[in-house]
């Protein structure tokens, strides 16, 4: 299931000439799943690559709406990041404890060298595979099949 849903991403995301961006995310990935790293996490972390690489990473630098880098408390999926103390609505925006922060911090800013380091509970993987399988869906507009199976 995790091959089908990284070959559906590819297929319908990545165009040929920026398939070589994928190369080294790839390679890391099948390394780290035959070492028996948690199929979940890896997936994670390809979709938040391929969503940067497709220019919809999710901006986990600073607040969305005002570039603020401090007093992050929570995200906004239509917003397409993080949202600061000031700029958070409870009826549009998401709120984060820290630790849900920063495993979507690590996600979308890891380099296939971090990967290993993506080290999270089951509760944990459930969750953020949640959330980043709906900012893409919201994000992209565009059904991959497969994320049923994972």
């Amino acid at each position: 299931s995790l091959f089908l849903a990284i070959m559906e991403l590819i297929n319908k995301l990545i165009p040929e000439d920026e398939l070589y961006l994928l190369f080294n995310p790839l390679k890391t990935i099948l390394e780290l799943l035959e070492n028996g790293f948690d199929a979940k996490s890896l997936f994670i972390l390809f979709l938040s690559k391929v969503l940067t690489i497709y220019g919809q990473s999710m901006n986990v630098k600073t607040c969305t709406l005002c570039g603020c880098k401090n007093d992050i408390i929570g995200a906004s999926i239509n917003d397409g990041g993080f949202i600061c103390k000031s700029c958070f609505d409870n009826n549009n925006h998401i709120k984060l404890e820290k630790r849900e922060l920063d495993i979507l911090k690590f996600a979308f800013l890891a380099t296939p060298k971090d990967y290993e380091r993506f080290i999270l509970t089951d509760t944990e993987i459930n969750w953020c595979l949640s959330f980043i399988k709906n900012f893409f869906i919201r994000i992209t507009n565009i059904e991959i099949k497969s994320f049923k199976l994972i």
